[in-house]
């Protein structure tokens, strides 16, 4: 199964300056979420990418960082796994059995 396959999106985070005018600048992190491989649409996961792994908050890393380009979605790998077992897609929703990768685009549970 290949990422570009789940419906994939890709945003940007910003946070406020405390300047005035406030304006929102770029954190350096992006959210990735696409349809749960294992449960299917409509249950989604989201996570945080950057250029390095980081546990406070959760982080990921994403090689390469994402481009803008609709290819990156097959070029990019994810490090660690993601497993979604342990919290599953919300509360008083059924659990997730969802624990893969993601490498050069592939699922890979």
């Amino acid at each position: 199964m290949r990422l570009r396959d789940l419906s994939p999106t890709i945003e940007e985070i910003k946070v406020a300056t405390t300047q005035h005018p406030v304006m929102m600048v770029p954190t350096g992190d992006w959210t990735l979420s696409f349809w749960c491989p294992a449960c299917g649409r409509p249950a989604s996961i989201s996570i945080h990418i950057g250029d390095s792994v980081r546990e406070e908050p959760r982080r990921w890393k994403a090689e390469p960082l994402p481009t803008g380009s609709p290819d990156w979605f097959d070029q990019v790998t994810i490090t660690p796994s993601i497993n979604y077992a342990v919290c599953g897609h919300g509360p008083k929703k059924p659990t997730c059995s969802f624990h893969g990768s993601i490498s050069r685009g592939e699922i890979i549970p």
